[in-house]
């Protein structure tokens, strides 16, 4: 079991505090859908000692989840073999008359959610859901993005690793444009259109002429950039404006994104959005 700090609590605040409305509103429609599934593509191990105080256990995203009955599946994914077995075993002992209605996979979730998709779309002719995004770092590529836009019944809670992509993509120069680095940005953005939002060439060094350095403002560009591309390229009808959360430090860690294609789901997001402000 790992330790989460206060931001992480906030997080799952959130999402606790955006699954009761969501359950009654999608719940009420059992009559359109044949199955509400709760699809995590970052389980992790289903509880966390909390961080100021480590005989405290907080519950994770899948055990928030597990206490709404009206979801009629659960899809957890882990790419730990170690987590997920955990994960498993704290399911099995707090919700043991749930087991026919989960299941659990160990495997990457750019990997795992398209064949959930495709095996939900095969059940049923008529299906709706929640997905998840909340990886520790940039390691969901957008073609997955994309496949999830596709399913318009689907509504998406993702993290927006802001710390992450700073360290990874927001310190490449002219001269240290690593291969690695620049294929995990563009499969992240979908796009290698991200560089020419956060760069611009400039000359800062007279002995080596013109270098990419990264603007001023790379942050909220970025993600500006990314949230466009989650309606234009995605097919998201609505998009949450960003939720930050920061660290101890006060440094912004991650931003929360909420998408939907329905009124009812931008409705949900406003009203989410406003009371997590407050």
């Amino acid at each position: 079991m790992d330790d989460i700090g206060e931001w992480s609590e906030q997080k799952l605040e959130l999402l606790k505090l955006y699954l009761e409305p969501y359950c009654k509103i999608v719940g009420g429609n059992t009559s359109t859908f044949k199955c509400i599934s709760f699809i995590d593509g970052f389980s992790g191990p289903g509880c966390h000692h909390r961080r100021t105080n480590n005989e405290e256990i907080i519950d994770g995203s899948p055990l928030l989840a597990l206490q709404n009955n009206r979801f009629t599946e659960f899809h957890f994914v882990e790419a730990s073999k170690l987590v997920i077995d955990e994960l498993q075993q704290t399911i099995i002992h707090r919700f043991p008359y749930k087991q026919n209605i989960i299941k659990y996979y160990n495997n990457d979730c750019n990997l795992a959610i398209p064949e959930i998709l495709k095996s939900l779309n095969s059940k049923y002719d008529k299906w709706t859901g929640l997905v998840l995004l909340d990886p520790y770092k940039t390691n969901i590529n957008w073609e997955l993005i994309e496949n999830i836009g596709q399913h318009k019944s689907l509504d998406v809670i993702l993290n927006f690793s802001i710390m992450d992509i700073q360290r990874r993509f927001g310190h490449i120069t002219s001269d240290t444009i690593y291969e690695k680095s620049m294929k995990d940005a563009n499969d992240f953005f979908g796009t290698p259109e991200w560089f020419k939002i956060g760069y611009e060439k400039r000359v800062i060094d007279l002995t080596k002429g013109e270098q990419y350095v990264k603007i001023k403002d790379f942050e909220e560009k970025i993600l500006e950039f990314y949230a466009r591309r989650l309606k234009q390229r995605a097919g998201f009808n609505f998009v949450s404006n960003p939720l930050p959360f920061r660290n101890s430090q006060n440094a912004k860690v991650y931003y929360i994104l909420i998408m939907s294609h329905h009124y009812l789901g931008n409705n949900l997001i406003e009203w989410a959005n406003k009371k997590f402000i407050k």
